[in-house]
């Protein structure tokens, strides 16, 4: 029998060790690592999403944060720029809302004949108030423009005023229909001619009317409900008809 010589055995062993170690790499280390680099890798992700969510979270917050600051904003508004609780009373049956409403239109009136005053200025042709229709079937959607608007409103086309007096009479009151209290009414398309002393200013003037009351009829609350439950697109601005039957906060 031939001897092996002690190199063959020493090349053999080195044989079997690198084939050990190869199974070790590829059987247990090699997979292990894998794992744990999908391990890391999915941690990644899920830090990933964490941070998105929080970022949602975020920018929802300040959504409603700027809800709330609107809402702040309108009930200013409000305070000043609505006429006071159950000006008109919407709690009537349809023919006596029709004589509340040309009290309500008397006073309006009056409110505005005061306002056109303002600035010192002569008055050659104020602003007049439409006068609401005796049909009791029509004046809550004719005067009051309910339920086309989700809530009773008076829009009023006031038409031309005409005034005389100094230029700075006649700018200031064209510019204090804003500062009108319990309305918004706005003037524009200002025009001024004639020569000094006494200049003649003419501009056009829109007038709205948040109405606010509790006394809705039945016939209201209902009429409310229905385009509410079927659109659900109200703002969150509007204001409970509890507290003022026009959006709000």
């Amino acid at each position: 029998m031939k001897k092996i010589s002690a190199l063959t055995w020493i090349v053999c062993g080195l044989a079997l060790g690198i084939l050990a170690a190869a199974y070790g790499f590829t059987q247990h280390y090699q997979p292990k690592t894998q794992h744990a680099a999908d391990i890391n890798a999915y941690a990644d992700s899920l830090s990933a999403e964490a941070a998105k969510l929080n970022a949602s979270a975020k920018k929802l917050e300040r959504a409603h944060e700027m809800v709330r600051e609107k809402e702040a904003e309108w009930n200013e508004i409000v305070q000043v720029k609505t006429p006071p609780e159950n000006t008109v009373n919407l709690g009537v049956t349809p023919f006596q809302l029709t004589v509340e409403s040309k009290k309500f239109h008397n006073k309006l009136q009056a409110a505005v004949n005061q306002q056109v005053k303002a600035g010192g200025v002569e008055v050659v042709q104020g602003p007049t108030v439409p006068v609401p229709t005796e049909d009791p079937n029509s004046i809550m959607a004719s005067y009051y423009n309910y339920p086309a608007i989700g809530y009773p409103v008076v829009i009023f086309e006031l038409g031309t005023v005409t005034v005389k007096g100094s230029y700075s009479q006649i700018t200031e009151n064209a510019r204090s229909w804003k500062y009108m209290p319990n309305y918004l009414a706005v003037s524009g398309g200002l025009q001024i001619s004639g020569t000094e002393p006494t200049l003649t200013g003419t501009y056009s003037l829109v007038l709205l009317g948040y109405l606010r009351g509790r006394d809705l009829p039945t016939r209201l609350q209902a009429a409310v409900a229905a385009p509410a439950a079927a659109t659900s697109t109200a703002p969150r601005s509007a204001v409970p008809l509890g507290a003022i039957t026009g959006p709000g906060g």
